[in-house]
């Protein structure tokens, strides 16, 4: 399908596009952008706002209007691509491990970004500052500490000495530090989930501090997610959060506990799907299966029709939704509609080319998913 297709969609009802397809509700999208704001505003926090959950330049755009300090990317293609698409302000979360890749971060300097990097390692600290350093140029960094992931990230003990050795190398700006307690955005029990996140942010703010009685002048202590950010935010010494799915959201983000009952974000992004046979009384098969949702931290939610309704994976290309014993909404038909909640928001964009944003039911703009796979 090429752009002449896609655009001829807009101005037409949502119900009249092919499936299946990602969709935007812009009016939910703007809910949830500015709430967050809204919760991290009295805390005096800025917002980093991670873009490898939509992997779209357009909504990048729109989260720095509304007041973020910048734009998180995971990896440094999608900083690429984000500087392609007029995003400047980018910290790429992700460590860097080769020449080549120290290499296009020089290039991107180069083209006046104002970019920052991660590093949890001497040996590539040291590789990078000889790559730029012949380049004349110099890279804004945070140290990675390891708050109990254990995926990537200094360990504690190891992190105010390892700050001492990055702050000397040449072409190497030491700014801060970034402490993402992964482990812990999913953890469904509210009170848990609090503990382990104030318990590793906690012995971030001791590293904080022990490397600025160094006298290095840090000014970033970026942290957190959708899943913590609500007790990040109160680390006085935080300066921002990288909060990311909240902008879309998915099933396993909304089964989560929250403080007075549901999660304050709703599905802005939902997959509408069509179904396509019927010939069962116990379920009925859609046209949006693996290659439309990824198979990730649960099952996708039935958002529309209402309904005792449940939704499984029936192969590459096709999913099934099965009746529950409370249902009592009518049986499914060929050629009815299916809107879907994606269990893991961020891989199941990375599936789709395009958002199609919808507003009162009427599409009314589609926006390339541009960072889609850039995972270099």
């Amino acid at each position: 399908m090429d752009r002449s297709d896609v655009a001829k969609w807009v101005g037409q009802p949502i119900d009249r596009a092919p499936t299946p397809c990602l969709t935007i509700d812009r009016a939910l999208l703007e809910l949830n952008l500015d709430r967050m704001m809204e919760e991290l505003r009295p805390f005096k926090k800025g917002l980093r706002a991670h873009a490898k959950t939509h992997k779209c330049s357009r909504l990048a755009h729109l989260q720095m209007e509304k007041g973020a300090v910048g734009i998180c990317a995971a990896k440094l293609s999608e900083a690429e691509q984000l500087h392609r698409g007029g995003i400047n302000d980018i910290l790429v979360t992700g460590p860097l491990a080769t020449a080549d890749a120290y290499g296009r971060v020089g290039r991107l300097l180069g083209r006046a970004a104002d970019l920052i990097i991660t590093f949890d390692s001497y040996d590539m600290a040291g590789l990078a500052s000889k790559i730029l350093t012949a380049e004349g140029l110099t890279v804004k960094c945070l140290l990675d500490i390891d708050i109990g992931q254990g995926r990537t990230g200094v360990p504690l003990s190891e992190a105010v000495g390892l700050s001492e050795a990055l702050a000397a190398l040449p072409g190497i700006d030491l700014i801060g530090i970034q402490a993402y307690a992964g482990h812990a955005q999913h953890i469904v029990s509210l009170r848990e989930r609090e503990s382990e996140v104030r318990r590793g942010v906690g012995q971030a703010t001791e590293v904080f501090h022990g490397i600025r009685s160094l006298g290095i002048p840090l000014q970033v202590f970026s942290v957190g997610g959708t899943g913590s950010y609500l007790w990040d935010r109160e680390f006085e010494d935080v300066t921002d959060i990288q909060a990311g799915s909240y902008t879309v959201m998915d099933a396993d983000y909304a089964s989560l506990e929250y403080e007075g009952g549901a999660s304050p974000y709703r599905y802005a992004m939902t997959v509408h799907s069509t179904v396509v046979s019927a010939r069962s009384r116990e379920r009925v098969t859609l046209d949006a299966g693996l290659k439309a949702l990824y198979r990730d931290t649960g099952v996708p939610r039935v958002v529309s029709p209402d309904g005792d309704l449940h939704y499984d994976w029936f192969g590459d290309e096709y999913g099934k939704i099965s009746y529950g014993p409370d249902h009592s909404g009518g049986e499914l038909v060929a050629g009815d509609r299916v809107v879907l909640a994606a269990s893991h928001c961020d891989p199941t964009v990375n599936l789709h080319d395009f958002f199609v944003v919808v507003e009162d039911g009427i599409v009314t703009d589609i926006w390339p998913i541009d960072l889609r796979g850039c995972s270099q």
